[in-house]
């Protein structure tokens, strides 16, 4: 056991335990539901970041929401430019993480052990450690290729996208406190608080459209059809 655990916090073993013992951890806390598996998920926090940004700069100016977009599509694309220049797009960075720390430091403790004589001198020990990493990144990109077509995501459309469309009211009166209309998107359709600043005739059943979204109240602003087109 002694020498099992000597060669693991060993020169390059250990650059691989380390993180292998933190990502143990983490996938029991992902086990006992405390984690999510996405929460390394460097596109979808750019992405969340960025519409954030937006929402925020959109009550300065569009000037400066156009600004903090095309930064933030930026970094966004930086960050999957590596990703898949590495092949390990498409899937949550967890996975493809822990494949890469687990075969590195099966490799590594693999190949040190092998050198003749148990030797540790340091130009083989960095040689296994970058054979090593060479084989987790392979591994890990190997292994995203079947996860990548089970693990597609589909981004929902943000809240801004629906403005300007026509929704359908499903109760029975529409005011500046109440109201819910359904907007198609697609699928089954999406339920969405909507409210009208001026006195209508709205009532279920009819066609209203969306000129705006408040983000403070997280609700739609709308009109009917008959007066949008007067």
């Amino acid at each position: 056991m002694t020498e099992f655990l000597d060669a693991i916090l060993a020169f390059p073993t250990v650059l691989f335990t380390v993180p292998l013992g933190v990502l143990l951890v983490y996938w029991l806390f992902v086990i006992a539901g405390i984690l999510d598996v996405d929460i390394l998920d460097l596109d979808g926090l750019l992405e969340g970041g960025s519409e954030a940004a937006l929402e925020a700069a959109d009550g300065i100016g569009e000037g400066v929401g156009e600004g903090g977009g095309d930064g933030a599509d930026g970094n966004s694309a930086t960050s999957g430019g590596l990703l898949q220049l590495l092949g390990l797009s498409g899937v949550p960075l967890t996975i493809s993480l822990t494949t890469l720390t687990f075969v590195g430091w099966m490799a590594s403790y693999l190949g040190m052990d092998a050198i003749e004589g148990g030797s540790k001198a340091t130009w083989a020990a960095i040689l296994v450690g970058a054979g090593a990493l060479g084989l987790g990144l392979g591994a890990a990109a190997l292994s995203a290729r079947p996860l990548r077509k089970m693990l597609v995501s589909h981004l929902a459309p943000k809240r801004q996208a629906f403005v300007g469309e026509l929704c359908t009211v499903t109760t029975l009166r529409v005011d500046l406190e109440f109201g819910q209309a359904e907007i198609e998107d697609g699928g089954a359709g999406l339920l969405v608080p909507i409210r009208c600043l001026e006195a209508n005739v709205l009532t279920r059943g009819s066609k209203a459209l969306i000129f705006k979204y408040d983000a403070h109240k997280e609700t739609y602003l709308v009109t009917p059809v008959a007066e949008a087109l007067t």
